[in-house]
């Protein structure tokens, strides 16, 4: 009976192929009567985003394409209560069309990159301009907790990011009809 005992206690556990901390990835795709032109510049203006994007208490681009005077390099804080989190991001942007992201200093993020991609839609005899708009989020908490726990509000968070996004461009829009 010991012995049986004995080798219970030794045994191992057989792992499960479970990722205990898997990649988020959110998708979400719209049609909006805004220009590409417009939509592009106010994803890649990251140095203004502390203006108009909810709990970012400042942003700022430290490096640009020499040529393009595009971002590079660009980050922000994201602040509320006592909570403050600086990001600085590597940025890749194609002129009209794609502003891409990717964290490489965060401290609660293991992994976390966007694209944005803008896409002009001819829409037949109807002269107004729409772009479907995308956005591709990916990210991993370094904590499996959060990263579980972020699940649960992804879709909200995103939304809210997207909206913020939107509501700028619209702003532009606007401001740029007023002008010509």
């Amino acid at each position: 009976m010991l012995k049986a005992a004995d080798a219970l206690a030794r045994r191992t556990f057989v792992l499960i192929p479970f990722d205990f901390n898997p990649l988020h990835t959110y998708r979400i795709s719209k049609k909006v009567d805004i220009p590409p032109s417009i939509l592009f510049d106010v994803v890649s203006d990251v140095a203004s985003y502390k203006t108009f994007i909810p709990f970012v208490t400042e942003s700022f681009v430290s490096e640009v394409d020499f040529r393009t005077k595009l971002p590079q390099k660009a980050g922000f804080n994201i602040g509320w209560d006592q909570y403050n989190e600086r990001m600085i991001c590597d940025v890749s942007c194609l002129k009209d069309e794609r502003v891409f992201s990717r964290a490489i200093s965060t401290d609660i993020f293991e992994h976390l990159q966007n694209e944005w991609k803008f896409e002009l839609v001819k829409n037949g005899c109807n002269q107004r301009v729409s772009t479907k708009v995308s956005l591709n989020l990916q990210y991993r908490f370094k904590n499996p907790l959060f990263n579980s726990i972020s699940s649960v509000f992804q879709s909200q968070v995103s939304q809210v990011m997207i909206d913020s996004f939107l509501k700028r461009a619209t702003e532009r829009q606007k401001q740029s009809n007023t002008t010509t």
